[in-house]
């Protein structure tokens, strides 16, 4: 594999695979020290907080500076936020104003890296010489497996040494991420040209609007993002209320575990089989394919039958969602202008954060106000209509028209 190519997957993953951990090990942490269920969801909620607010900030930032510089500097930013804590722990003892600040900090540290890796896509594709297809299902599949390896490696942490501990594990792997994004060539994720100096918050609010412009001025593009993220939501929906109230009732909640194995692990298959096929064919026959995929494992999914079904209906899920997802990325790298990427980027990942939670919380009303079997059945049934009718869009018959833009 192309060095350029290995250097960026392994800073990406490695980054993914920080968040994965800090996401579990927190709370955990929290609660040591609290004792306290609701203070300990405070601060979960508190650090996902700035992945709305500061998105747009952390976009615009990405437009105007290196992007390899940007993923560094958020990567050792969020390396020293998350040895602080230990450090604080040790010093004065943390409580629930230390686990806000310092995890809305690393947080923050966090929006800028994600998004500069994901805007550095299309010159890693091109200086690699390994195609944006090829790159963007790697990466998505690489991904995946942090879904898979994160939790694990967090549980086996955990039974070997305390939650403060594991945390300088989780900081270094954060250094490991930027050292690797330090040994890319200073060409990938170069410094935009042309730009201009920013005159004060007027001019920057004018270039937040540019994103949100080009945004609105393209439908093709709006309509992906915007599926994309109903994906991700209804994704988030099974895997974060239906399926753990389905499986604690049934008296087997060690199974909910193999489930979302299952679903990262067709997430992985699928994703890599367009990296190794994508390339040499038509995108829509992809797309309508994965698409149908996707809708029949939601089905599957949805009717709560036995295990084994379940599973199943968890791979195709997932091998689905593989495909598509990384179908939509490559045409969203075509699409989006190279001086606006990581404005937009980091609107498509303020609507995902801000949907995923929403529908889910939604998901858990419609349960009490209903039933499990109901609610269940009841989005797996709108998730299908809504993918006809989406296969039927002017937006998947576009989906080969090539958008490559300055």
């Amino acid at each position: 594999m192309n060095r350029i190519l290995l250097l960026f997957l392994a800073a990406d993953a490695l980054s993914l695979l920080g968040n994965s951990l800090i996401a579990i090990v927190l709370p955990l942490l929290a609660l040591e020290r609290l004792g306290s269920v609701g203070a300990a969801g405070t601060v979960s909620l508190v650090t996902a907080l700035p992945l709305v607010v500061g998105g747009l900030v952390g976009g615009l930032v990405v437009d105007r500076v290196s992007r390899r510089t940007a993923a560094i500097t958020g990567d050792v930013s969020s390396a020293l936020a998350v040895a602080a804590l230990p450090l604080v722990d040790l010093v004065w003892g943390l409580d629930l104003g230390w686990f806000g600040v310092l995890g809305v900090l690393g947080a923050l540290a966090d929006i800028p890296a994600m998004t500069a890796r994901e805007a550095m896509v299309p010159e890693v594709a091109r200086l690699s010489g390994a195609g944006l297809e090829r790159v963007t299902g790697v990466r998505e599949g690489t991904g995946a497996a942090m879904i898979i390896i994160g939790p694990g490696v967090a549980g086996l942490a955990l039974a070997v040494a305390s939650p403060a501990t594991v945390l300088w594990g989780i900081a270094a792997v954060s250094l490991v991420s930027a050292v690797c994004g330090l040994l890319l060539p200073r060409a990938v994720g170069a410094k935009p040209a042309g730009l201009r100096r920013l005159g004060g918050l007027r001019d920057a609010l004018g270039e937040l609007r540019a994103g949100f412009t080009v945004l609105g001025g393209d439908r093709r593009l709006l309509t992906v993002i915007l599926f994309v993220t109903a994906c991700a939501a209804v994704l988030a929906c099974f895997q974060g209320i239906i399926m753990p109230v389905h499986f604690s009732r049934a008296g087997t909640p060690g199974l909910l575990g193999t489930i979302l194995i299952a679903i990262a692990a067709g997430m992985i298959a699928g994703s890599g089989l367009y990296a190794a096929a994508g390339g040499k064919s038509r995108r829509r026959p992809w797309a309508t394919g994965s698409l149908a995929l996707l809708a029949a494992g939601v089905l599957v999914l949805a009717t709560l039958a036995s295990y084994p079904v379940i599973l199943l209906g968890a791979v195709v899920t997932g091998a689905g969602m593989g495909v598509l997802s990384s179908v939509f990325a490559v045409v969203t790298q075509e699409a989006i202008p190279e001086h606006v990427r990581g404005r937009v980027f980091s609107v498509q990942n303020m609507f995902t954060s801000l949907a995923c939670p929403v529908a889910v919380f939604t998901t858990g009303m419609a349960i009490d106000l209903s039933t499990l079997a109901t609610t269940s059945l009841t989005l797996g049934l709108i998730w299908a209509v809504t993918s006809a009718l989406a296969a039927a869009t002017a937006t998947f018959r576009e989906l080969d028209e090539r958008g490559d833009r300055p």
